[in-house]
């Protein structure tokens, strides 16, 4: 799921991070996007469907126990001395508490258990002979079958410890392995000792046999998007026979000044990113009565879609994805036995920040018309100021035999007022093309995504898998990025396509978009961090305002002060007023630098990197002073989680 706002999913960013920046194509100053050599001969339809998310519909989420039994020899594991005594910590911790297997696609209750300290007694040895495995199935008890493997072990001298295995098989129930090596039969991904959920029934390996149902909140939904626009699935919390498909664009945004009306002087409320709306589909049946279905992300080529079943025999199937090569639109199409509905509901345009200043107006609602046989909805802007311009969604249908495509286009051309001809135009493109060349092209452009970000992770020894859970999650962010950014784009803000109601409706330069950048580097994506380092490029001269009294006699002060909107309108403050932000711009020009020092020359370094770095280092120079010691200090600044605080004293929190 997106799971959270990219710029509050500080696990992605970290963990990303780390991963990207020691791993993924750490290429000399001389290698770029079209330079790097890449991977050719992948099937990737094939390499990415092992990591498409599931969404499980129909089933309540229970635990369900098996009984376990049966020895089947499992070749090209580590060896080592044998270890009965791993067997009977294991058998004795089974008779206190239950097993639970866990598949990786969800979290369950506990803690993981370490190898027993007798175990971890012993030398471990490399990867020698293969030890075996058991097969545990029906009817035997995980007692018997734990013991069964303890003779199998006191037999095979390499056979050091066991673990329950992390992998499912069609035909098994779990798998228990033996190994030399601590390290690997512990903490690697593909084989774990788990000691989990202490109220599951006795000698019993108990997993969760489902983690569907249907979910109604954001965070928990599949999604798509161009890079421009975008769509989030989650059902109605108010209906139980509606599911909703969120429409964003990630460069909407409100345009108020002292020249518009609706002017507040408070920027989250003055240029804020603004919602779109959502289509509301009528399910053939209740929500609650589904028998049995799914969504599914297919990564390879960025769409989803969805089965839904119901006792009754009706059915609905969904396709929906937004054409890459036509980035303002979006395609939904939906089979279903029983007729269904789908409608358009505009969101109020208006800042969702919390504390709202005295008088600020809402822009009035959208207008809704028919242009050229096409339903249009325009929202006006800055409180309906004509001299804004506007944005709007077109949206039609084409449907027969139980079947429909529906067209939709979101055009934002502000502050020029033609936005509805605009998005009615592309559905009239869409339209004319039909479908199967719109998806043809569609997926063609997907699959020219991925080579350039190939990524292998070593495997545990004796695993032969086509990859790891790590590299499901890299591709799984990569797939995001692709989804949320795109060139010659607008940057990436903290929404992305996927707008939600919240407070954080800006770019935010104290952290959070520095860190969503620097995958892109390492990954070989240098085309999409190109759009920050267009973001900066085109609003120079904000960016020397943003500086305000902060002065060189040699040159051009710049600043970017924390958080601000599309046109960068942000000052930074001065020293001992208020909240003085002086490094965020150096650190987003950080960014820049470590993309121009991964092209194939210096032009980006000599034309924007190295300007912006002289600029933004002007206002640390002029904020400087020498103290008693001779040496060069800089006055306490801010930081913009706690604002004011005297240095040296630790920040609070309530």
């Amino acid at each position: 799921s997106l799971s959270s706002q990219l710029s509050n999913a500080f696990f992605f960013d970290h963990l990303m991070a780390t991963l990207l920046l020691g791993v993924v194509a750490t290429h000399s100053a001389a290698s770029s996007l079209v330079s790097v050599p890449v991977a050719v001969s992948v099937n990737w339809s094939a390499f990415l469907a092992q990591h498409d998310p599931v969404w499980a519909l129909g089933t309540v989420p229970t635990v369900v126990c098996s009984n376990v039994s049966v020895y089947t020899p499992y070749p090209g594991h580590c060896g080592g001395p044998g270890d009965k005594s791993a067997a009977d910590d294991l058998i004795t911790r089974s008779a206190r508490g239950g097993y639970v297997h866990n598949d990786g696609s969800h979290e369950v209750e506990g803690h993981e258990s370490q190898v027993s300290e007798s175990a971890e007694s012993l030398n471990s040895e490399n990867c020698g002979p293969a030890v075996g495995s058991l097969s545990c199935t029906e009817p035997t008890n995980i007692e018997a079958c734990l013991d069964e493997y303890a003779k199998q072990c006191d037999k095979n001298l390499q056979c050091h410890s066991f673990g329950i295995s992390k992998v499912w098989h069609s035909d098994t129930i779990a798998q228990f392995y033996g190994t030399s090596n601590r390290s690997v039969a512990v903490n690697n991904s593909d084989w774990a000792l788990y000691i989990r959920n202490d109220d599951a029934p006795k000698r019993r390996i108990c997993i969760n046999t489902t983690i569907g149902g249907p979910w109604t909140t954001w965070e928990d939904g599949p999604f798509f998007g161009s890079g421009l626009v975008g769509g989030l699935f989650r059902f109605n919390a108010t209906s139980n026979r509606t599911l909703r498909l969120d429409i964003g664009r990630s460069d909407v945004w409100d345009r108020r000044s002292k020249r518009t009306r609706g002017f507040t002087g408070s920027g989250l409320f003055d240029k804020p990113r603004l919602p779109i709306g959502h289509l509301e589909i009528t399910l053939p049946d209740a929500v609650s009565t589904m028998a049995s279905g799914e969504f599914r992300t297919h990564l390879v080529n960025g769409t989803v879609t969805a089965i839904m079943r119901w006792p009754s025999g009706a059915t609905m199937s969904i396709l929906a994805f937004a054409p890459y090569n036509t980035p303002s639109a979006l395609v939904l199409t939906i089979e279903s036995t029983i007729p269904t509905k789908v409608i358009f509901v505009p969101e109020v345009s208006r800042s969702t920040r919390h504390e709202a200043p005295r008088g600020y107006q809402p822009n009035p609602p959208a207008v809704r018309r028919n242009m050229s046989g096409i339903s249009v909805w325009e929202q006006a802007l800055c409180a309906g100021d004509p001299a804004c311009g506007t944005y709007a969604v077109a949206l039609e249908s084409d449907c027969s035999s139980g079947s429909c495509v529906f067209w939709m286009s979101v055009g934002n051309d502000a502050p020029a007022g033609t936005s509805a001809t605009s998005a009615v135009s592309v559905v009239k493109v869409l339209r004319a093309s039909g479908l199967t060349a719109i998806m043809t092209r569609h997926s063609e452009s997907w699959l020219e995504l991925w080579p350039a970000s190939f990524l292998s992770v070593a495997q545990a020894p004796g695993v032969a898998k086509l990859t790891t859970a790590v590299e499901g999650f890299y591709w799984n962010q990569i797939y995001k990025l692709n989804s949320a950014v795109r060139p010659n784009g607008p940057a990436l803000d903290l929404m992305g396509p996927w707008f939600q109601p919240s407070g954080w409706l800006y770019y935010w330069f104290d952290l959070n978009i520095q860190l969503q950048y620097w995958p892109l580097y390492t990954a070989n994506r240098l085309d999409l961090a190109q759009t920050l380092a267009d973001y900066l490029g085109r609003n120079i001269a904000q960016l020397t305002s943003n500086a305000g009294d902060y002065t060189n006699s040699s040159g051009p002060v710049m600043g970017i002060g924390g958080a601000c909107p599309y046109d960068v309108d942000c000052p930074i403050g001065l020293v001992g007023s208020g909240m003085p932000m002086l490094g965020d711009g150096m650190w987003t020009v950080h960014n820049l630098w470590m993309h121009a020092v991964r092209q194939p020359n210096d032009t980006m370094l000599r034309d924007l990197v190295y300007p912006l770095m002289d600029a933004h280092t002007q206002v640390y120079l002029d904020a400087a002073f020498i103290g008693a010691d001779g040496k060069y200090h800089l006055p306490p600044t801010s930081s913009p989680e706690y604002p004011n605080q005297e240095r040296g004293t630790t920040p609070t929190t309530t």
